[in-house]
């Protein structure tokens, strides 16, 4: 009988790891899989993530099918060319120059830490390379990360902007938390899995553009049962509201008091004084 009793599941001990993982389940099932980082071998996936800075991904995909048709997507034959010849090749990526010394100095450090190859950075310690990957110019902790979990298979949450969004209007997190800090919160309440790291982090980016905007559409949101309940009717109380506004006629009440003019004013105190 008590073995029967211990085999019942009871509360989960960590109320937000339950919480995060309900999230990404909803978003699971209304987004499907992600399959990110799109990349044919991790250079070129370590590569993207550079060229993806401050431009949009079908900007860097243009710069990464250039390098492709020059055969340059591997360590050895980035390293082999100038500063210049790299930056006319990837000019579609934007700030052109400056993201060509930030892959030639990424690529050096792989070739000197590692051989070029990848297997290091997958056997390495985890704190300490991602330390030693933030000294290469012109990388800071969001690229450097995506290189760990999507190039090299590292536990490590990309924690970018359209994730700390989400978690705080879910009141997860903070308004105003930092990208260090939602990183690290992440990780201490998820499961230690960079498969689970990786779907997350891009269904939080999907559902970041379509539904948690600037301008958040609660409504459609796969995320709405999470939401305050109090938030919620707020949201609900002003679209109501907006409703009612839009469909009443525009223009002077009926019971609105008419203004007098001079003549009117006029003739009445004539009238009076008679």
């Amino acid at each position: 009988m008590l073995r029967a009793w211990r085999r019942i599941p009871g509360p989960p001990r960590d109320v937000v790891k339950a919480r995060l993982l309900r999230l990404y389940r909803a978003l699971a099932r209304r987004f499907g899989p992600q399959r990110w980082w799109p990349g044919r071998t991790p250079f070129e996936i370590s590569v993207g993530a550079i060229l993806t800075q401050h431009t949009a991904w079908s900007n860097a995909a243009l710069a990464i099918r250039a390098l492709r048709r020059r055969r340059l997507l591997h360590a050895r034959g980035i390293d082999a060319i100038t500063e210049a010849e790299l930056a006319g090749v990837i000019r579609s990526a934007g700030t052109f120059r400056l993201k060509a010394r930030r892959v030639k100095g990424f690529t050096r450090w792989l070739i000197d830490r590692f051989g070029g190859r990848y297997e290091g950075m997958r056997r390495a310690p985890l704190h300490a390379l991602r330390a030693d990957l933030l000294t290469v110019p012109g990388l800071g902790p969001e690229t450097a990360d995506a290189i760990l979990l999507y190039a090299a298979g590292r536990p490590v949450f990309v924690a970018d902007a359209y994730a700390r969004r989400v978690l705080e209007r879910h009141r997860l997190l903070p308004p105003g938390t930092g990208y260090e800090d939602a990183r690290r919160f992440l990780e201490s309440h998820l499961p230690s899995d960079p498969a689970l790291f990786n779907e997350f982090h891009a269904l939080l980016v999907q559902v970041g553009k379509r539904n948690c905007r600037t301008r958040p559409e609660c409504e459609t949101c796969p995320l709405g049962f999470d939401l305050e309940m109090p938030l919620r009717n707020r949201r609900q109380q002003q679209s109501r509201l907006s409703d009612r506004v839009e469909r009443e006629p525009r223009g002077t009440p009926e019971c609105a008091p008419k203004k007098r003019g001079r003549s009117a004013g006029r003739r009445l105190s004539w009238t009076m004084a008679r």
